[in-house]
């Protein structure tokens, strides 16, 4: 009878030890990945037109062929403060010629003083045009910030990420260098 309880105890103890690894393991993998949502079906991004705070022209259709990283946030979004810093260091890396960052800033201030501190604070580079009548948040469904979009050379979903990303990761660099290099409407394989 010992020597059975014995058993049952280090049979019990392997267990715990190999499900302790193998959560371990899958938390690690899981940390790397960008946890993105891909449509069932593609179909093509809402083309829109608005204007940056010099009065620019953004057009979304300008963007064909290239990958384009659309990404809604607002200045008093908290978690949109913390990804704009990788979102800029993905679009230095990555930008212009066959990859573009978009930050559509959806503040419904008709003077957008918030919105032209936080391009300063950020020293934010890449294009952002304004929507304060909100015309662009609704056609694309915004519900809570910040929200992106991977939009192929096509001008198809390719995904969808909901919530703060940390765009200077190596599974954001993996997904972007094989965007770009793919030029078609899937995302490749991992």
């Amino acid at each position: 009878m010992k020597n059975k309880n014995i058993r049952l105890f280090f049979y019990s103890l392997s267990f715990t030890l190999l499900a302790i690894i193998a959560s371990t393991a899958y938390a690690s993998h899981a940390s790397d990945q960008l946890r993105m949502d891909t449509p069932k079906i593609t179909r093509p991004a809402p083309d829109f037109t608005l204007h940056d705070l010099a009065g620019r022209t953004v057009q979304l259709s300008d963007y064909t062929g290239k990958v384009v990283l659309l990404n809604f946030w607002a200045s008093f979004c908290a978690p949109c403060i913390e990804e704009m810093p990788s979102l800029q260091q993905l679009w230095e890396t990555y930008g212009p010629d066959e990859f573009a960052v978009i930050g559509v800033a959806v503040d419904r201030e008709t003077k957008p003083v918030a919105v032209e501190k936080f391009i300063e604070k950020f020293q934010l580079s890449f294009p952002i045009p304004l929507d304060p009548l909100g015309n662009v948040r609704e056609a694309y469904e915004i519900t809570k910030l910040p929200i992106t979009y991977l939009i192929n050379q096509d001008g198809q979903f390719i995904g969808r990420f909901i919530g703060e990303r940390d765009w200077s990761s190596p599974a954001a660099h993996r997904t972007i260098k094989k965007l770009i290099q793919a030029k078609n409407n899937l995302l490749p394989p991992s």
